[in-house]
């Protein structure tokens, strides 16, 4: 038995949407079937967010023609699911959540910029960043641009607006900057607390936000995913293209290509937590890390094993560590206390940083291209990844960062077993996004000391790296590190570095320093 989805209010770009469109909504519920796809009508768009929750064994087709959302919409919001495919979906924005906007005269260290541009400009933008219209990637040709939370005031000139609230610049005519009306709009599809999720043949362009965000969900993949840069728009996702946070199991992408991220195109992190109450001997409270936000403590679950350690330490020894035994909701419900199966020896630390070392999850790479992001290619903030044959190009950031994350964002966790092997990586760690290399390794925790071992057993070998900002490979903070056989050309001096690290061993490492390929010396 076929159970359909009746997709209505949907606009087939290039056409004019309706005035009125509806809702997408599902016909029948019932699980274990595939939902197959009534064809639009032309001419409308889809104004609310569809949600699946506690369904299984599901596959989710779509008509493989460009359908737009409304904004501030999501297509799909899935809860408490397992065993869902979803395919074939090609999905835009609209009105466009990033537009182009080009210097009217030059702008030298003036605070207030004039501008033009054939969009029309809402009163305040989340971010402005520089944008090479002939490399078609995010910097100016002069200088690097990039500014968060400007007011935009029309001018007498309809099409003619002024930037406030911007730092003194140094703009000439005809420069071209990106704009975006949203940083973390909703993301085009999320998915909560599911497990075995395939997700193939997917083109996503003009994110609002976030392109697929997953929380807490256990073992994905990701096959042909393309989030194309728009021809109309300087961003194919404001954020990041792909955010994976506390989930576990394997999450692998193959033959994936992102371009022109506002953020990075893939994420992978756990979320620390900050004690905030000890109830008992084995029992205590916890929040989120961040205390800019107002989010809930990072979920834990009976089974979970969770390692405490000093807030001026907070990636060495733990002060205590252990299986979870029971979670529940805190005092308020932004809190949550667990039980261990281990008791406490030592005073807990207010403020002691929590890590659920069970939302680690496995990460496979391969063969996806990444070209011209704002931020980084990959973020690794997880154990056992493995990166291998991929395309790296232009790039703000590094192509690749391992972290974990005290100082900011509160993202964990310390990585073990990293292979980063075969990879291209070109043009990359020149901008806002910079690091100290194109492959970079570290540990952020700002104040604090960097102390060997944080990361553990890292190998990077067999990569190509030229034409990059900064240093062609960085690790801090590691140890059990394999660097050899990499060939990096027109890096800065010393090419390699490795700091605050112990076991280490490089070899048959090659940098060329000039165009002649005969310079090249071994290391």
């Amino acid at each position: 038995m076929v159970f359909y989805l009746l997709l209505l209010g949907f606009w087939i770009l290039p056409d004019s949407f309706a005035e009125q469109p509806t809702e997408l909504f599902c016909l029948d519920q019932e699980p274990n079937q595939k939902y197959d796809v009534i064809p639009p009508p032309k001419g409308s768009s889809i104004k609310a967010t569809t949600t699946l929750t506690s369904r299984s064994n599901i596959i989710f087709s779509g008509p493989t023609r460009r359908i737009a959302m409304e904004l501030p919409n999501s297509f799909l919001i899935i809860k408490d699911c397992d065993r869902i495919v979803i395919r074939e979906w090609r999905l835009t924005y609209i009105p466009n959540p990033s537009f182009f906007g080009t210097v009217s005269e030059d702008q030298l260290d003036k605070d207030v910029l004039e501008l033009s541009s054939g969009f029309a400009i809402p009163g305040l933008v989340q971010a402005v960043t520089g944008f090479n219209t002939v490399l078609k990637r995010f910097s100016n040709p002069d200088k690097y641009f990039h500014q968060r939370k400007v007011e935009v005031l029309p001018a007498s000139d309809p099409k003619s607006y002024s930037l406030q609230g911007a730092p003194p610049l140094a703009l000439r005519k005809n420069h071209t900057l990106a704009f975006r009306t949203t940083t973390y709009g909703p993301p085009v599809m999320q998915f909560v607390n599911c497990s075995n999720l395939i997700l193939e043949d997917i083109i996503v362009e003009k994110a609002p936000g976030m392109g697929l965000h997953f929380k807490n969900c256990t073992n994905i993949t990701l096959r042909r995913i393309r989030f194309p840069a728009p021809s109309d728009a300087p961003f194919s996702a404001n954020a990041d293209a792909t955010h994976f946070r506390e989930c576990r199991g394997l999450i692998q992408f193959e033959n994936c290509s992102f371009e022109r991220m506002g953020d990075d195109a893939i994420n992978v992190h756990g979320t620390y937590g900050r004690l905030n109450g000890v109830i008992n001997t084995n029992t205590f409270q916890y929040v989120t890390g961040r205390r800019d936000v107002d989010w809930p403590a990072p979920a834990a679950k009976a089974g979970d094993f969770v390692s405490i350690h000093h807030p001026t330490n907070p990636f060495g020894k733990p002060l205590v560590q252990g299986v979870v035994l029971s979670s529940q909701s805190g005092s308020d419900d932004k809190s949550l206390q667990i039980t261990l199966d281990t008791p406490f020896t030592e005073d807990l630390p207010k403020d002691s940083v929590v890590w659920n070392q069970s939302t680690s999850p496995s990460l496979v790479v391969t063969k996806c291209k990444f070209l011209n992001n704002r931020a980084r290619g990959i973020l690794i903030q997880s154990s056992n990844a493995r990166i291998e044959d991929n395309w790296f190009q232009g790039m703000t950031g590094p192509a690749i960062k391992v972290t974990c994350d005290v100082g900011r964002w509160w993202e964990s966790g310390p990585s073990t077993n990293i292979v980063i092997r075969n990879n291209f990586i070109s043009d990359c760690n020149d901008g806002p996004g910079s690091a100290q290399g194109a492959i970079t390794v570290n540990a952020d925790a700002p104040r604090l000391k960097p102390i060997a071992g944080v990361h553990r057993n890292i190998e990077i070998s067999g990569n190509r790296i030229r034409d990059v900002g900064g240093m062609g490979i960085f690790v801090s903070s590691a140890s059990g590190v394999r660097i050899f056989q990499n060939r990096l050309s027109t890096a800065s001096p010393p090419f390699i570095h490795v700091t605050n690290s112990i076991d280490v061993v490089r070899r048959k490492n090659s940098v060329s320093v000039s165009a002649d390929p005969g310079s090249a010396q071994g290391f």
